[in-house]
């Protein structure tokens, strides 16, 4: 058998600096989101090339060449170019940081969980 764990044990400090680099991520990222959000460009009428008007034969166009999957693509390509421009850019910016921080402090739970050194009884 093992002896019992002393407190004199030296533990990780792993978990601990993983939880201050997701607090620090959380601070930049809610820093930086506001930044692009005050400072950014807002964008104008004029940018946008496909308007409603001709959507419909764009897409049918596509639809000619390439079939239904190419319309799901282009329209998923779409929404993915969107997240990073206008208004959803600090948002995007902000739910990746937080994603990010989650990470951290998911592993730094993980870590912090003491192991066993006996193996399960049989």
């Amino acid at each position: 058998m093992h002896p019992p764990p002393s407190s004199s044990a030296p533990t990780s400090t792993t978990p601990k600096y993983l939880r201050r680099a997701a607090w620090a991520c959380l601070a930049v990222t809610a820093a930086t989101s506001g930044l692009i959000h005050l400072f950014m460009a807002r964008p104008k009428a004029s940018d946008v090339l496909i308007t409603p008007a001709n959507q419909r034969s764009y897409e049918f166009a596509m639809e000619r060449i390439g079939g239904k999957s190419v319309i799901f693509a282009a329209r998923f390509n779409d929404w993915l170019d969107s997240l990073w421009q206008a208004d959803r850019l600090p948002y995007t910016v902000l739910v990746l940081g937080m994603l990010m921080a989650g990470v951290c402090f998911g592993l730094a739970h993980l870590l912090s969980i003491p192991l066993d050194d006996e193996p399960p009884p049989r």
